[in-house]
């Protein structure tokens, strides 16, 4: 099982790709789960860190209920978001605070991952800047880092984001890579 995480606000060009990964993965024959957290409801970390000493969080939503329990069974888990002030949007940023409950012995897992920053009206320092929190996320929660990247395309204000040609061989590789590894 692969686990993607889209983390933006809006069916752009991060969530286009995050569906085309998901796509190419089920062609191929892998089990996938695509969580796109603008769907979803759930609490702000507390910040107290009781389930560092308890294992249990103590909000009792879908972060608990189901994404915990899926990444910790998930062999790999991708990431795709846009960039939004040199920073992933809130909702993923939520999302990362909340997996504090992946430190705990419990839930303590150690699955590949993979990070996808995507950016259209911004310059491509942004990308690096938005990719280094969540590889400082990843590292901290032990996962190991193998693959990741950037789809950038500058536009104009009435152009809109789509995946391109050069795109979907990225992302094709990218399957192929994931498979290969699990």
């Amino acid at each position: 099982m692969i686990t993607i995480i889209h983390g933006g606000h809006r069916n752009g060009l991060s969530h286009d790709a995050a569906e085309t990964f998901k796509k190419i993965l089920n062609e191929k024959g892998i089990e996938t789960r695509l969580i796109n957290l603008r769907e979803h409801t759930f609490a702000y970390c507390c910040g107290n860190q009781p389930c560092q000493e308890s294992g249990n969080c103590i909000h009792d939503d879908v972060m608990t209920n189901d994404f915990i329990p899926l990444i910790t069974k998930s062999k790999a888990v991708a990431y795709f978001t846009p960039t939004y002030f040199n920073m992933p949007p809130a909702i993923l940023k939520n999302f990362i605070d909340r997996c504090n409950l992946l430190l705990t012995v419990e839930n303590k897992v150690s699955s590949y991952v993979s990070i996808w920053v995507t950016g259209g009206e911004t310059v491509e320092d942004s990308l690096q800047e938005c990719f280094n929190s969540i590889k400082t996320f990843t590292e901290i929660c032990e996962h190991q880092l193998v693959d990741n990247g950037a789809l950038f395309h500058p536009k104009t204000a009435d152009e809109k984001n789509k995946i391109e040609e050069s795109d979907l061989m990225v992302l094709e590789k990218l399957a192929l890579h994931f498979i290969s590894i699990i």
